[in-house]
């Protein structure tokens, strides 16, 4: 109960400070293009556009699996971990491995990209690793080894959260001149929707059996994993550019 409060009083207070003191808009423009006249756009034809791309749509399935799976373990860890004897600090420990795991295959994910812009090879690969690794949920759990866990959870976060920067990127490659906001915006609510719902999901599973929730994360990784043969490398705003 302490850790809530504190977390709200932290997050309360730099609210306040951001409402205060940030701007709404930079003195000089940061870019060329951020200083041309904002074109107006029909959110109505643009999802049109999103949803008759079928390399979007696939792309946006294998985000939407990979991204969800990530949102409802971290809501569902500690009942998974629970019947291998781990405890809140235990949890703690397995979340920050996670999370820190997870910024630096972000860093190393977009600095490959940036010399190698092979989008959908890196897709493949993140998806069967990420299938991988949570398919060793199975194993490393029934040892009750923390380190072997969290080394476990360590390399989920590694392989599967860079999906968010390196799909952002792909989509919009895939759906120019679609606005990188419409395109990233949609393909993340509906992650969100559908991570909700995993959530709960697994949560639900979790009380029968922790393997039943595992089993629906692996199910979600096999699926990206799949799915990620099918999306064509159709880099349509590189192919405008050059």
């Amino acid at each position: 109960m302490e850790y809530i409060w504190i977390q709200t009083a932290l997050v309360t207070i730099t609210c306040i400070l951001l409402l205060i003191f940030a701007r709404s808009k930079p003195e000089t423009p940061p870019s060329r293009s951020a200083s041309k006249v904002p074109v107006k756009f029909s959110f109505k034809d643009e999802f049109k556009n999103l949803i008759h791309n079928k390399n979007y749509v696939i792309l946006a399935l294998i985000f939407g699996c990979l991204y969800s799976n990530t949102g409802a373990m971290s809501a569902v860890i500690s009942s998974v971990t629970k019947p291998f004897g781990f405890k809140g600090a235990d949890n703690a420990i397995i979340g920050s491995v996670f999370i820190i795991s997870g910024i630096f295959g972000s860093f190393l994910g977009g600095f490959i990209l940036d010399k190698q812009p092979k989008f959908k090879r890196s897709v493949i690969c993140i998806s069967i690793i990420g299938l991988l690794f949570y398919g060793c949920l199975m194993l490393s759990l029934e040892t009750s080894n923390l380190i072997l866990v969290a080394t476990n959870f360590g390399l989920i976060g590694f392989t599967v959260v860079p999906i968010l920067p390196i799909s952002f990127a792909f989509a919009i490659e895939l759906s120019y001149p679609v606005p990188d906001p419409m395109s990233n915006g949609m393909m993340l609510l509906v992650s969100k929707i559908y991570g909700a719902v995993l959530g709960i999901a697994a949560g639900f599973l979790s009380k029968q059996s922790a393997y039943y929730a595992i089993l629906l994360f692996v199910v979600n990784a096999l699926i990206s994993a799949l799915c990620s043969f099918f999306v064509k490398e159709d880099l349509r705003r590189l192919k405008m550019t050059q």
